[in-house]
């Protein structure tokens, strides 16, 4: 910036230094011009007359010295354009460097943040891979583990196969009713539950019209085959799931002679052994032969003073 005020200030210089150059001159000319066209060559005046005035050489040489020094001035001021146009070029070189430069940063940091990006996707990528083989050796240890399970549960289900009856286990039975003389809706009869638990993995049913048998007073048995009662209370057995429970109303039907020798036996009890009940498997892909309920010695009898005896309808007994 100092060195282009500098020249601009030269420039300025030059130029008036050539005006006055040139007014000179012409004050030069017209006064040899008023000289040689005067009217009376006596008058002209003394300073005419002295040196080079005499000769008239001052004229000459005044325009000389201004010719040389516009010369001189043009010389410098082309010089100074011819530098000026150089150094514009050189500045234009430049921008143009510059500003290709600047292409070049702004591309190679287009490149550098494509390059981030490449690095971050990588590393999800990566991440994503590792997340999703981490993802299959789970899977893969859980279905292990499954199919251990499965091949576990399967030796059960073989092992449950062969003995139904020691996994469909009776847990109570309940006295409900001891009739000795009968009424209009039913004869002497005794009603109690038996109550059930599956503990196999099987789904299982026992049906009413497979259960057999009757029941037992001492060590006879009675005559009547069992009933089971089905009714709006009581449902039959039809799929009873794993670790599920159920019960079964049974009435068994009571002969004369039974009633005597029952009312003549205060202290005696029912059995329930002689009876067959009858425990099948459902919905199985297996074959699993049907077994009798295991009627243990816990459950196998009732007494007679656990009923509710009700030995005539109208008493008040």
């Amino acid at each position: 910036m100092d060195s282009q005020k500098a020249g601009n200030y030269a420039n300025v210089g030059m130029f008036f230094l050539t005006i006055l150059a040139l007014i000179v001159s012409m004050a030069t000319l017209g006064y040899m011009y008023w000289i040689r066209v005067y009217p009376d060559p006596e008058k002209v005046p003394p300073m005419m007359d002295v040196g080079v005035l005499e000769t008239g050489w001052l004229a000459v040489i005044l325009v000389a010295s201004s010719a040389l020094i516009s010369a001189v001035a043009l010389l410098i001021s082309s010089s100074r354009r011819w530098r000026n146009k150089k150094l514009l070029r050189q500045i234009d070189t430049l921008d143009a460097d510059l500003t290709t430069e600047r292409n070049n940063v702004a591309d190679a940091a287009k490149d550098i943040e494509k390059l981030k990006r490449d690095l971050k996707e990588a590393g999800l990528r990566e991440n994503d891979q590792r997340n999703q083989k981490e993802t299959v050796l789970t899977e893969l240890r859980k279905r292990e583990d499954d199919l251990a399970e499965l091949r576990t549960l399967r030796a059960m289900r073989e092992g449950q196969a062969g003995n139904i009856k020691d996994h469909v286990i009776m847990t109570g039975l309940n006295p409900i009713e001891l009739k000795l003389q009968g009424n209009a809706d039913s004869g002497p009869c005794v009603t109690l539950t038996i109550f059930i638990r599956n503990e196999s993995l099987y789904n299982v049913a026992i049906r009413p019209n497979e259960i057999q048998g009757r029941l037992a007073f001492g060590e006879q048995a009675l005559q009547e085959p069992i009933i089971v009662v089905i009714d709006a209370w009581n449902d039959p057995i039809d799929n009873l799931k794993p670790l599920g429970s159920a019960s079964i109303v049974l009435r068994q039907p009571l002969r004369g002679f039974e009633v005597e020798r029952i009312m003549s036996l205060p202290d005696g009890a029912f059995r329930l052994a002689p009876l067959r009940i009858p425990i099948t498997v459902v919905n199985s892909q297996y074959k699993v032969l049907s077994k009798n309920l295991r009627i243990t010695a816990e459950f196998d009898h009732i007494r007679l003073d656990a009923f509710c005896v009700t030995k005539n309808v109208d008493s008040k007994d």
